[in-house]
């Protein structure tokens, strides 16, 4: 609002009466224009407080709706487990026949994980929402807000002190025993004889009675899950928040930088491990692609690394904001290299105790096991060769920083609850 003070005229003698004019309309115009400062700034802190306060609640139902997810997962897992295993001993007589990718999953089920029972929710979410307590002063509805907010991380605690120390979630095969295991012979984390020890752990009344409880397991997690819907749902309704008002919410904090180009992603990028490997990827501006694969695999039998590098390429296209990445059947290759291979005298000590066996047989055993950890990498790439046959079909979502080096890219696998985030950076020519 533009208000233009009438100031008094200097050089004119003004009379008492119209003195005491002016300086009331002067009076009167400095008030007005500073309520309407006041008022004003008012209007937009209590606007600002109340964009603020619905801000706070989607975070938190975003973070109530995440930690369903997490449950609908391990109650997915659950069930999935609990088939195998019931698999499993509907052929204990038959356990030749088993894939071993079914038996080491059924033995990783029942044995006590590295963090005991591993169940855990991020609480960032809540420690945000206790240290912003001065965003709910003076409104009517505040107390039910943040009733119901308290509400669920009091049973979120609740429910994870049960599933933590409840006998019904408690794993069978403790982690001693499991070392046990690998004490006696391992191959990739598992024993040797697998086979033996399931047979003999299925039979036994704590392994049973953990595979009973697992249908109330599941139906502990649906419980809940069902419980903290309605919280979510409650927030919604009480501060009037619309799924598709959420939904622009978490696009909005969850995505950094800005959405990359055809043109941005042309060329080389690189994405580096910590243990050595890498994965290059070429974009041509033809739409093909190719990427290079380098894998470092060490071992207690050797010295020295095993490397290994495979291949890979296809087509690619932007659809909308998505780059959709489609292999090339043909295309997948890969190559080893176990020159690098030293056998420490001290490795071989520790293995063989017997001194009759020579060192030329030492040495031809200790290579016979090179040969066979060797055998059993080429059989990852080629089991990964047929996966490639299948002509897969990847979907990404890539955003660029404002350098235009770096990308986060997001990746949707249909078979997992949450997208896989990693990040890749432009190659440097030298």
């Amino acid at each position: 609002m533009n208000i233009k003070f009438r100031m008094p005229r200097l050089g004119n003698k003004l009379k008492g009466q119209s003195m005491l004019k002016e300086m009331t309309m002067t009076f009167i115009a400095t008030t007005i224009s500073i309520v309407l400062t006041f008022g004003s700034a008012s209007v937009v802190e209590k606007n600002q407080k109340e964009k603020n306060r619905r801000q706070t609640v989607m975070m938190v139902i975003h973070d109530i709706e995440n930690n369903i997810e997490q449950l609908k997962a391990w109650k997915g897992g659950e069930e999935n487990h609990i088939n195998l295993a019931h698999y499993v001993m509907n052929h204990i007589d038959q356990m030749d026949s088993i894939p071993l990718d079914t038996q080491k999953e059924v033995l990783y089920y029942l044995q006590e994980k590295e963090s005991g029972n591993g169940v855990y929710f991020d609480e960032s979410t809540e420690k945000l929402f206790q240290e912003n307590q001065s965003l709910w002063s003076s409104l009517d509805d505040n107390m039910q807000i943040i009733e119901q907010v308290q509400l669920f991380f009091n049973a979120r605690h609740l429910q994870l002190d049960y599933i933590n120390h409840s006998p019904f979630w408690e794993y069978p095969i403790s982690k001693q025993e499991r070392l046990t295991f690998l004490c006696e012979g391992s191959k990739d984390g598992y024993p040797l004889n697998i086979k033996q020890i399931l047979k003999e752990k299925l039979n036994n009344p704590r392994i049973q009675f953990y595979l009973q409880y697992s249908p109330y397991r599941q139906d502990s997690y649906n419980q809940v899950v069902d419980e903290w819907q309605k919280v979510a749902d409650r927030l919604k309704f009480m501060i009037g928040i619309t799924d598709e008002e959420l939904a622009s919410y978490i696009k909005a904090h969850q995505q950094l930088g800005k959405i990359a180009t055809k043109k941005e992603l042309i060329g080389e990028w690189v994405r580096v491990d910590s243990m050595g490997g890498y994965v290059h990827y070429l974009y041509d501006a033809d739409g093909t692609f190719t990427y290079r694969v380098k894998s470092e695999y060490v071992n207690s039998i050797y010295s020295g690394k095993i490397i290994g590098v495979s291949s890979f390429g296809g087509t690619w296209k932007f659809k909308g904001d998505t780059l959709v990445k489609t292999d090339d059947p043909n295309s997948y290759g890969y190559c080893m290299d176990a020159s690098k291979i030293r056998y420490s005298e001290l490795k071989r000590d520790s293995i063989f105790s017997d001194k009759k066996v020579t060192q030329d047989q030492q040495n031809n055993i200790m290579r016979d096991s090179v040969n066979s950890f060797i055998q059993e990498i080429k059989r990852r790439y080629e089991d990964d060769k047929k996966w490639f046959k299948q002509g897969h079909v990847d979907k990404y979502i890539l955003r660029i920083d404002d350098s235009g080096n770096k990308i986060e890219v997001t990746y949707y696998d249909s078979e997992s609850t949450s997208p896989t985030i990693y990040y890749i950076k432009k190659k440097i020519l030298q």
